[in-house]
């Protein structure tokens, strides 16, 4: 019966490691050029129904809307 040797390090690192490289480039690539998607609902604060803030709040609704993003 054939004994099993055990790998070294050197071994592992022949074998895993160009995987681990790609994998660490590949999140680092990610994290730094790939840009997270723009929220589609917004919340803002509008001030009172009768006030210029709340008509301001209604146009900018109308303009996101027509951007697919929902205005609360």
């Amino acid at each position: 019966m054939k004994k099993i040797k055990r790998a070294s390090m050197k071994d592992l690192l022949s074998i895993y490691g160009p995987g681990l490289v790609l994998i660490v480039l590949g999140f680092y690539f990610t994290q730094n050029f790939i840009k997270p998607a723009p929220p589609t609902d917004v919340t803002i604060a509008a001030g009172q129904k009768s006030g210029a803030y709340y008509r301001y709040a209604h146009q900018y609704a109308e303009f996101l809307e027509n951007e697919g993003i929902t205005l609360h």
